[in-house]
C-alpha cells in the first residue's frame, strides 16, 4: 500500500503520503491550496494505487503500479462486482506504470459508489497470459465528492450513458469527419509551466449545419496545463459533416473527440 502512494506522490497526485489524510470510511483526501489541486486517493497491497484529482478546474483519474506501457492508447477490460467486463480506454503517462481515464468524470461517479472493480490488463501475466487484479473500491460518500465538486462536476450526468469512446485514434465517430477543424491557441499555463504537449478530450452536440454545441472539457492532459480551455475557445469555428456526403444534413448527436496540442 505504501508503494502505491509513493506512485501517486511521484505523479503530484498527493503532495506526500505523510501528508494524505484519512477520511473515516473513506478514500483518502489531500488538498495543496498552491496547485489549486484536491484529490481522494485510494492504494492497495498489490501495488494499485488509484486517484481522483481536481487540478486548476481540470479532472483527471489514475491508476498507478500497472505492468509498464508506453504509446498512445492502453486498453484495459474492467468491470464491478459481478458485471461482465468491458473495454475501457486509457492514456499512458510519462510513467508507464499509470494511466489515465478520457472520461474522468464518469468513472469517478461510479466508484463513488464503491464495489469489487475487476482490472484485467490483457497479455501482461507470465506466458502472454491476461492479469487480473481485484480491488476492494470503499464506497465514497466525501472524499470523491468534494473533488467532484471542486471541478464543477455533477454527481449524476445522464450523459454518462451517451459518452462511451472516442473515434479512431481519438478522432470523431468513423463515420463523420471534419470539414472545418479546430485550431486552438497554444495555452500560456503550458508554456509557463515548461509542458510541450498534450491533449484534452472534449465532447460536443453537433448540429444540423455541421457546428457545435453546449461542449464541455471532459478530460485534459497533463492536468492545469490549460488545454481543454483552449480546446474550447476554438469550437466556434469548427465544423463536422459526413464522411463521402458533406451536403447531408448532420444528425444532432452528443460526439467526443481529442484535441491534441504540440508546441
Amino acid at each position: 500500500m505504501k508503494t502505491a502512494l509513493r506512485a501517486l506522490a511521484a505523479l503530484g497526485l498527493i503532495a506526500s503520503p505523510a501528508a494524505t489524510q484519512d477520511a473515516p470510511g473513506d478514500w483518502q483526501i489531500m488538498s495543496d491550496p498552491s496547485k489549486q489541486a484536491l484529490a481522494a486517493v485510494v492504494a492497495f497491497d498489490s501495488g494499485i494505487g488509484v486517484g481522483v484529482r481536481c487540478m486548476r478546474g481540470g479532472l483527471g483519474v489514475i491508476l498507478t503500479g500497472l505492468p509498464p506501457q508506453s504509446g498512445d492508447r492502453r486498453l484495459l477490460r474492467m468491470g464491478y462486482d459481478d458485471q461482465p467486463l468491458r473495454d475501457s480506454n486509457w492514456v499512458p503517462t510519462a510513467d508507464p506504470t499509470a494511466a489515465v481515464h478520457e472520461y474522468p468524470a464518469r468513472i469517478a461517479r461510479r466508484m463513488r459508489q464503491g464495489g469489487a472493480l475487476n482490472i484485467v490488463v490483457p497479455g501482461a501475466g507470465e506466458g502472454g497470459r491476461n492479469l487480473r487484479y481485484i480491488l476492494d473500491l470503499p464506497s465514497s460518500a466525501t472524499a470523491i465528492e468534494s473533488v467532484l465538486t471542486a471541478c464543477n462536476k455533477p454527481l449524476v450526468d445522464p450523459r454518462d450513458a451517451e459518452l462511451d469512446v472516442t473515434g479512431p485514434a481519438g478522432g470523431l465517430p468513423a463515420n463523420m469527419r471534419w470539414t472545418r477543424a479546430p485550431s486552438p491557441i497554444f495555452p500560456h499555463e503550458a508554456e509557463f509551466d515548461g509542458v510541450r504537449g498534450g491533449y484534452a478530450v472534449v465532447s460536443c452536440n453537433t448540429q444540423t449545419d455541421g457546428t457545435l454545441k453546449a461542449c464541455e472539457v471532459e478530460s485534459e492532459h497533463p492536468l492545469g496545463s490549460g488545454f481543454g480551455r483552449a480546446s474550447l475557445a476554438a469550437m466556434d469555428r469548427a465544423r463536422v459533416g459526413w464522411t463521402g456526403a458533406p451536403s447531408v444534413a448532420v444528425d444532432v448527436r452528443r460526439v467526443a473527440f481529442r484535441v491534441s496540442f504540440r508546441s
